[in-house]
């Protein structure tokens, strides 16, 4: 089983598991901060999509098994409030490394992979930097409503439509917002 570790002998707090982040876009970023930060063993998440690159199914096939083995991931509840960025860049650890052990190459650019809702976020309670680029080519709104009150976010890049914008204005640390990609429901 692939967990989420921290570091020997601290307290942590009880388990949870990816699919309780209930959108597949956003929890494979979630899975991605915590590559980054060591705190998942890719090897691990290798062995638990391992036998599907065998399979003679279709690419898409494949993918959708994938991300259905790294649903029942266990992730440590404090290891959340590690990560400071997410972002959905076509090159993150994690596409890659479902890709190269499933044996598809979409280079991170399915959309599989898509952003559908942000439902789960204020569990990244030391979030400073989200970056929606990449995400801008979505055919329904994301709701930003989930961002309601986040107590860290510093730094906001949009892509695509969003709705619920006026909620970034009770992000009291918000500092930087770039609309450059995005489009949003209330111009004021």
């Amino acid at each position: 089983m692939a967990t989420c570790t921290g570091p020997p002998g601290e307290a942590t707090l009880p388990a949870m598991y990816a699919h309780e982040i209930t959108d597949t876009g956003l929890r494979l970023a979630i899975l991605n901060a915590l590559l980054e930060l060591g705190r998942f063993d890719d090897e691990a998440l290798r062995k638990r999509l391992a036998g599907i690159a065998t399979e003679e199914d279709e690419e898409d096939a494949r993918i959708e098994r994938a991300l259905e083995r790294l649903r029942d991931v266990e992730i440590e509840a404090d290891a959340l409030a590690e990560i400071q960025r997410i972002g959905f860049d076509g090159g993150n650890d994690i596409y890659m490394l479902i890709e190269e052990t499933i044996d598809v190459d979409t280079g991170g650019e399915t959309d599989h992979y898509q952003l559908g809702s942000l439902a789960g976020i204020e569990r990244l309670t030391g979030l400073h930097t989200l970056s929606l680029d990449g995400h801008g080519y979505r055919d329904a709104d994301l709701d930003l409503g989930p961002l309601r009150g986040h107590p860290t976010l510093v730094t906001f890049s949009l892509s695509g439509r969003c709705t619920s914008v006026g909620v970034l204005e009770t992000i009291g640390t918000l500092g930087k917002l770039d609309v450059g990609y995005g489009r949003v429901d209330d111009e004021a």
